[in-house]
Formats: structure tokens, C-alpha cells, sequence
């Protein structure tokens, strides 16, 4: 500020009021509790002055925003997710085993008012459906679904959040996965540090996705922070109940759940056929 120049007007929101007011900050920050302490026209505002505020504001802000998230989509954790295992458990057992499910029906009663049963086999495994059906659809879905349960467990959107927070997770791809499968821009990333501390800096990363914003938490790196935007995105998109995001992150989950010894007898089969090319 010049000399003889104020912000009071700016910062006390009636220049130009914000929903959640405006925070002063000075570039060096060890000095800035000093500046506004000291100097009479801030006084009555330092106390919500300064990085280090701010960075708290926004944390605070966030946890209103997740817990008011939470509250209006309780009733999602009741979402149906046994539709579409057929094509779930095919593909676990493409990678798996190599080899597609084979489904076996039975029926009972007449022509006009026919009744389906359905046992699949996932390699020497039998899975019967729970009931009998009037589609045949629904019954091979229903014998997807008893067996994808038996290989993975049961599939809900906790456990899908639960494995989206895991370090190993691939949130980022994930994430413009969603975009490339929904026809969208590609996320866009951005980060900034924030000084939560005269001795601690930290990095704060927000995501764009279909006009949407979405914020992560800090975290000690940029890339640790951009991680934990696109997790926060993903988390919303499967609280809010998208169907896409739920297939995606599926889909992620069958690749996981590949049986860490055919990963193995993939990798050393992929490693001699280029140790073979290299000798021809």
C-alpha cells in the first residue's frame, strides 16, 4: 500500500463484500502478524489476517463442504451396484485366467410363463444364481453377481472410496479416464504453496473437471497435493452417484484384483518374448 493508503474498507467487506470475507496477506510472511498487530487501522483485524489464517479458512471451509456432501448422499450407500456384473466378471476373468465365464441355464414351466436359473463357471468354479427369473438376463446377471462376490467381495461405494484413498491408486489417470470415456476437457490442475506456518510450507491443488472445481487437501509436495485434488473429484463424482465414475473405478479395481501369481507368470512370459526379439 502507498503511504496514507488503507485496505480497512476492503477487508472489512464493505468495499466489496465476499460470502466468506476477504484475508490479508504480506508477501513475507514472519512479518505479517507484526503488520497488522502494529498497525492501528488492522489491529481490530489481525487475528483473521496473514497465510497462515487463510490456509486454515480454506481447511475449515472444505470440512463444512465434505461433511454437507456427506449428509444429503447417505442414501446413495444403497445404490444398486449388482446391475452389469456380467461384463464385470468377464473381464476379471479375462485377466485372470485367460478364459471367458460360461454360463449354463435351466428352465421350469410353460412356454408362456417361463422361469430362468443360471449357474456360471469362473475356471473350475460353479456359481448358481439366488432365484429363479422370468428374463434370462437377470438370471446370468444374478449368477455374475454371486460369483464376482465370491473373487472380490462385495463391491459398494465405501469400498470403492476406500480404494480410491489408497496410496497405490492411479487417481490422476483415473481421473482423465472419467473425462476421455464422458466427452469432457481433460482435468485441469492447479497448484500454489501456502505457508500454514511461519515454518512449514505446503502445497494446495485444485482440479477443473466439467466446469466443476474440486479441492484437495495440503500436502508436503505438488504432486502429493494433485493427487489428493483428483481424489477428492473422483470421491464426489461416486458420493454424488455417477454411473460412469462408479464403471471406471470398477474397472480399476478388476485390474488390481488380478492374482499376484499370473501377474507374475505375465510378467516373466512378456520379459521372454522381448528377450527373444532382442535375439532375433
Amino acid at each position: 500500500m502507498d503511504e496514507s493508503t488503507d485496505a480497512v474498507k476492503v477487508l472489512e467487506g464493505r468495499s466489496y463484500p465476499l460470502p466468506y470475507r476477504w484475508t490479508g496477506a504480506i508477501d513475507h510472511t514472519q512479518k505479517e502478524r507484526g503488520f497488522f498487530m502494529e498497525k492501528p487501522e488492522y489491529a481490530h483485524l489481525a487475528h483473521r489476517m496473514g497465510v497462515e489464517h487463510l490456509a486454515k479458512s480454506i481447511s475449515k471451509h472444505l470440512e463444512d463442504l465434505v461433511k454437507s456432501k456427506f449428509s444429503a448422499t447417505k442414501l446413495f450407500k444403497s445404490f444398486d451396484m449388482k446391475s452389469a456384473k456380467k461384463g464385470l466378471l468377464q473381464g476379471y476373468s479375462l485377466r485372470s485366467f485367460g478364459s471367458f465365464p460360461i454360463y449354463e441355464v435351466s428352465t421350469e414351466g410353460p412356454p408362456h410363463d417361463m422361469r430362468f436359473r443360471c449357474t456360471v463357471r469362473v475356471r473350475d468354479q460353479a456359481y448358481a444364481s439366488l432365484c429363479d427369473h422370468r428374463h434370462l438376463r437377470e438370471a446370468e446377471e444374478d449368477a455374475a453377481a454371486v460369483a464376482y462376490k465370491d473373487n472380490l467381495g462385495d463391491d459398494n461405494i465405501d469400498m470403492l472410496l476406500e480404494m480410491v484413498n489408497k496410496a497405490n491408486f492411479h487417481v490422476t489417470q483415473t481421473l482423465k479416464e472419467f473425462t476421455i470415456k464422458k466427452s469432457i476437457c481433460e482435468p485441469c490442475f492447479s497448484s500454489s504453496m501456502v505457508h500454514e506456518t511461519s515454518k512449514m510450507t505446503r502445497w494446495l491443488s485444485t482440479v477443473e473437471v466439467d466446469g466443476q472445481v474440486f479441492i484437495g487437501e495440503t500436502a508436503r509436495s505438488k504432486q502429493l497435493s494433485v493427487r489428493k485434488a483428483a481424489s477428492s473429484a473422483i470421491t464426489a463424482f461416486l458420493e454424488d452417484g455417477d454411473a460412469l465414475m462408479v464403471s471406471v473405478v470398477q474397472g480399476k479395481r478388476l485390474v488390481n484384483a488380478v492374482p499376484t501369481k499370473l501377474k507374475h507368470d505375465s510378467t516373466k512370459k512378456h520379459r521372454r518374448k522381448r528377450r527373444k526379439i532382442r535375439h532375433q
